[in-house]
């Protein structure tokens, strides 16, 4: 089948899974965000970016233009869709440039398939448009590393500003290509110091943004601490491996890790054999390969690193933000995929088994992430429902500041007589004399300031009807 037809072929099957239930779920929180960043008049969109200018520009200019199609979920997630089939045409010609045609196939399929992949290109948020940027702006390295001429390099500085102005981890995919440069060449500075010098030009392009983080310090993130960094690199190849779909993990997960690996031991044992294998296997062949490989290990490994040693100055692991990571991921697999079905010194029974459990577990993830609503994005539609068909009059409802604050109020709508109320409007002696009180929480501990004090009789009536919703 030739190239054109076989990714034809691919984005017809990841477009019909990536449509599938695209507008069922409600915006989740950082999703409601996105939204009104998109829609909001110039002069906020600034005030945004002033007080939060660790969210970087680029995703949020794109999705302002699409809403010209409409500002429904299905709508706003569909730029993430085009993004990831776009993502994966960009795979296939970065890895049959490093690794061959058959590699590249088969690393089209997986990206194609993935749980992981699948989620954020059904997500309104930047992920998939990293994803993109990483792979795109890779090839055009290559290009321009083994070409030198202008039209590669031109696309390269442009991608990488792009790609820099969509996420701050950007940046440790061009310290992975420096990585990289360096190990190939050593002790030759030649070729690395080209490279600094278009990163350089990078990183002036992108010093206005550097002024304005340098006007901020971020408030810390009391869900991040230091098991995020512990467990930040297991759980990211976790979620590489199955997608969000299996070995569900919502609130206070960091705190439950013992009692969340005894639950799901099977799982994991099976999931460790098939893509540690799979990932050995790939490691190797790569690293036999000589420099094309080592370009994917440092893609895969520079990020990972870089991250986890930041974080023990200010914690900044998250499987999100490593989206910068999983396109090599996908390559190493593919390498292994290739090297056990080859079957060289006998592993092709080894490959077959392998493949055999792969194909089982992602198509378990798969029907669990289809099928199951609890492996879904937070229905904050169905509890402004349950809110709006229980309430009676005199009801005063609190919720908690800032983005559930907008995610609630975005279903439930307003009124003259609105009954909501901000968090940080409200204090508990103002509300002692409400005979009936909603208090919506989300991503913070029960036992927050304003809850126990407010009544011994609460009922947790939302947290019964979505168990699995943090």
């Amino acid at each position: 089948m030739k190239r054109w037809r076989f990714l034809a072929v691919i984005s017809a099957a990841q477009l019909a899974l990536l449509l599938a239930h695209l507008g069922r779920d409600s915006l989740w929180l950082d999703e409601v965000t996105s939204a009104d960043v998109a829609g909001a008049p110039w002069g906020r969109v600034w005030a945004f970016f002033r007080s939060l200018p660790e969210q970087h520009p680029l995703y949020y200019l794109l999705l302002r233009g699409w809403t010209i199609l409409g500002t429904s979920e299905a709508t706003l997630r569909s730029l993430s869709v085009v993004l990831a089939i776009a993502t994966v045409w960009a795979l296939y010609a970065l890895v049959e440039r490093l690794a061959g045609e058959r590699t590249a196939r088969v690393a089209a399929v997986i990206a194609a398939a993935s749980p992981y992949l699948l989620y954020y290109g059904q997500e309104a948020r930047m992920y998939a448009l990293l994803a993109f940027l990483t792979v795109f702006n890779g090839y055009w390295f290559l290009v321009w590393q083994d070409t030198g001429a202008r039209r590669p390099l031109a696309l390269y500085l442009a991608s990488a500003v792009c790609g820099v102005y969509t996420h701050l981890f950007f940046w440790w995919v061009l310290l992975a290509q420096l990585a990289f440069v360096i190990l190939r060449d050593w002790p030759v500075r030649a070729a690395w110091r080209k490279t600094v010098g278009a990163q350089l030009a990078v990183a002036i392009a992108y010093s206005p943004w550097v002024l304005l983080l340098a006007t901020h310090r971020p408030e810390p993130q009391a869900w991040k601490g230091p098991a995020t960094i512990v467990f930040g690199i297991p759980y990211t190849l976790l979620r590489f491996s199955l997608g969000y779909s299996e070995f569900l993990a919502n609130a206070g997960w960091k705190n439950r890790v013992p009692e969340l690996v005894a639950g799901n031991a099977v799982l994991l044992v099976v999931a460790l054999v098939v893509f540690g294998v799979l990932a050995v296997v790939g490691w190797r062949e790569l690293w036999r390969a000589g420099r094309d490989g080592r370009f994917v290990l440092c893609g895969l490994a520079v990020p990972m690193a870089a991250a986890l040693l930041a974080s023990l100055v200010v914690v900044v692991m998250g499987e999100r933000y490593l989206m910068v990571s999983f396109p090599f991921y996908v390559t190493l697999l593919a390498a292994g995929v290739v090297a056990l079905w080859r079957g060289d010194g006998g592993r092709r029974p080894l490959g077959i088994a392998v493949l055999a459990l792969y194909g089982l577990l992602l198509g378990r993830a798969l029907v669990d992430y289809y099928s199951d609503p609890a492996f879904g994005k937070e229905q904050w539609a169905d509890v402004a429902r349950f809110v709006r068909a229980n309430e009676r009059r005199g009801d005063v409802i609190v919720v908690h500041s800032g983005f559930v604050l907008r995610a609630f109020t975005r279903y439930y709508g307003t009124a003259v007589d609105d009954p909501v109320r901000s968090s940080d409007d409200v204090s508990v002696a103002q509300l002692r004399g409400t005979e009936r009180l909603w208090l919506v929480l989300a991503h913070t501990d029960p036992g927050d300031e304003y809850w126990k004090a407010l009544t011994p009789s609460h009922q947790i009536v939302l947290d019964r009807l979505y168990p699995h919703q943090s």
